[in-house]
């Protein structure tokens, strides 16, 4: 009699893992598009990084067609790059590089100092 208790209990199991396997799938949809843009503006950084020189000569191409764009795209792209400087110095960018050490968490040394600096 217990054995088939805890075949039924198996059964209930799996079909409520089932169940919330699906509400999750429904559920993440939402995300998936800003996801795979965000992988294709990896994928694209990667592969500005492997070929500047191409890079370069659109670049230059732009701006030989159309100089007004290639300024404004110009200064988009400064403006996003400063951006993204500035968030990379917040302690959650720390954070996320190195957790647990010491410049993230704040610790500091007798006089004030992080624990490893040389006093001058």
């Amino acid at each position: 009699m217990r054995s088939n208790d805890l075949l039924a209990r198996q059964q209930q199991l799996c079909e409520r893992s089932a169940q919330l396997r699906l509400a999750w799938v429904r559920e993440i949809q939402c995300v998936k598009s800003p996801l795979s843009l965000g992988d294709q503006l990896l994928r694209s950084a990667a592969w500005i990084r492997r070929k500047p020189v191409l890079s370069a000569v659109a670049a230059m191409l732009l701006l030989a067609w159309q100089p007004k764009r290639a300024v404004v795209w110009g200064g988009r792209i400064v403006w996003g790059w400063n951006l993204f400087q500035g968030v990379s110095k917040t302690p959650l960018a720390c954070w996320a590089k190195r957790p647990f050490s010491r410049e993230c968490t704040g610790s500091l040394g007798p006089q004030g100092q992080p624990p490893n600096s040389v006093r001058r």
